[in-house]
């Protein structure tokens, strides 16, 4: 946060001009020659001015020519810091005045002016650099959890003459567990052109970072005064769970339960799928798919044939359930939860395209979404899973019927849940629950169960079954693997 620096820098500036002023009066009352007094006097006013403007001074148009220079200077965001250089100087600068002060020596106020002059010329020269400098930035709009990433930035100069030395950018990404400050160094950056430079970040949480404002600041050419310009540059970057990896295990299990649909899909005859072509009849075809209008055309029999896209179809429900005194092992468990799912769907994004993939949320809130699986789902889908926080918003039920009534019941049904198992199995309707167990011959067993149960006729559509897996690390380290658990 640069509120805290921000606010110390402008009371020590003040304070520091205050004491000096206090030192000048007294010189000025001790001095021996005229010309010094009234030098001093005319300084009096500046160093006053300078030390004690806010902007509470010009209020109803009463301030002085000092206090607007100040609303300027806010208006315009710029910064002044005495850092701990500055200020180590500052203490040697008191002591020689002092010294000067208190032994009426000339020779130590003439030290006192020759240190001062750099002290002042830094800050004049810092405040001359920043001037005429906007700074941007280009950033990616999402990216993995865990991942890295660059971001841009670009620095422009549009002072004619003078160019900006030693300039450093510090960017600001903040979540609502983490912040995190880049910075980044142009050492110059040449008047009337541009200089750009890249920083790299990792973001470990999900959800929705903010970026901005950007900080740029040089202590050019001594380091004794800091002067920032702040930038109001706002970005957003959403960051998508992590996707782990499913073992050969699952995909081996995940292809069985394919074939068994597939084979009791052919049981049922072929309309009951998606219309793809009409080919060539060939031995074996079902009389039933010959398409006779094209076949008197063509003078040769034609079939209609169906792309078995039935076995693919996938919807994944997904409960974030948490109890009402939620612990940091049941956060890690939902975070645990939504990789998971996040994993499960990414694969099929990739492995059953043209099939439909449909998930519902039940969280703080209940999201839903459902498309056809691809490339082009992959976005869509991981972003309801960057945005989802654990809750409970309604009954599990309730929230069960209403997604399968709209996701349908047609391919597997995954429900991913936080919640114990055995009380999931009680809650869900007509008690179709099956729970997934990874133990051996245990899973091979529970999971042909299930395959029997999917492929049952659907007649009534408030009938259905469903896979029910615990999100528990413990139960899903045979089938599951994150590379960095999510902290």
């Amino acid at each position: 946060m640069s509120t805290g620096p921000r606010t110390w820098g402008g009371r020590l500036v003040r304070i520091s001009s205050l004491l000096c002023a206090a030192v000048l009066i007294l010189w000025m009352a001790m001095a021996n020659d005229l010309w010094v007094g009234t030098s001093l006097l005319a300084m009096l006013p500046m160093m006053i001015g300078n030390g004690s403007a806010t902007p509470d001074n010009g209020r109803n148009g009463k301030g002085s020519l000092l206090s607007r220079a100040w609303k300027r200077y806010r208006r315009r965001s710029m910064r002044a810091r005495i850092p701990y250089e500055g200020l180590a100087y500052m203490v040697i600068l008191i002591i020689l005045m002092c010294g000067a002060l208190l032994g009426k020596s000339n020779l130590l106020l003439l030290v006192f002016a020759f240190m001062a002059g750099p002290w002042i010329v830094n800050g004049s020269l810092c405040y001359m650099l920043l001037r005429g400098i906007d700074a941007t930035r280009r950033s990616p709009r999402h990216v993995m959890a865990g991942e890295p990433f660059s971001v841009e930035i670009t620095v422009t100069n549009s002072k004619r003459l003078l160019s900006s030395w030693v300039l450093t950018v510090m960017d600001r990404v903040q979540h609502t567990h983490e912040q995190v400050l880049p910075r980044v160094l142009f050492t110059r950056v040449p008047a009337r052109s541009q200089r750009t430079e890249h920083y790299q970040a990792r973001l470990m949480h999900r959800g929705k970072y903010e970026l901005g404002p950007i900080r740029v600041t040089t202590r050019f050419p001594l380091g004794l005064a800091e002067r920032s310009l702040i930038i109001q540059e706002a970005d957003e970057i959403l960051v998508y769970p992590q996707v782990g990896d499913l073992a050969p295990r699952w995909r081996r299990q995940s292809q069985h339960a394919r074939e068994l649909v597939q084979q009791s899909a052919s049981q049922r005859g072929s309309y009951d799928d998606e219309f793809h072509r009409i080919r060539e009849y060939r031995t074996g075809d079902d009389p039933r798919a010959i398409h006779w209008k094209t076949s008197a055309r063509q003078n040769e029999l034609m079939v209609r044939e169906y792309h078995q896209s039935r076995e693919d179809d996938l919807t994944i429900l997904l409960d974030l359930w948490t109890p009402t005194r939620a612990s940091v092992a049941n956060y890690q468990r939902a975070e645990y939860a939504i990789s998971f799912a996040a994993t499960v769907g990414y694969m099929h994004c990739l492995d059953a395209r043209g099939s439909q993939l449909g998930i519902s949320v039940l969280g703080q809130e209940v999201d839903e979404w459902s498309g056809v699986a691809g490339p082009f789902a992959i976005h869509p889908f991981l972003e309801r899973l960057a945005l989802s926080q654990a809750g409970t918003a309604r009954p599990l039920g309730d929230f069960v019927n209403e997604a399968m009534s709209l996701h349908g019941t047609k391919g597997r049904c995954l429900l991913i849940t936080t919640r114990p198992t055995q009380s999931a199995e009680t809650t869900l309707p007509n008690g179709k629950g099956r729970r997934w167990n990874t133990g051996g011959e245990e899973l091979r067993m529970a999971y042909e169960e299930l395959i029997q149960l999917s492929t049952a006729d659907r007649a009534d559509r408030s009938q259905y079954s469903m896979e029910i897996i615990e999100a528990n690390p413990q139960v899903l380290s045979d089938v599951f693997h994150l590379a960095s658990e999510p902290e």
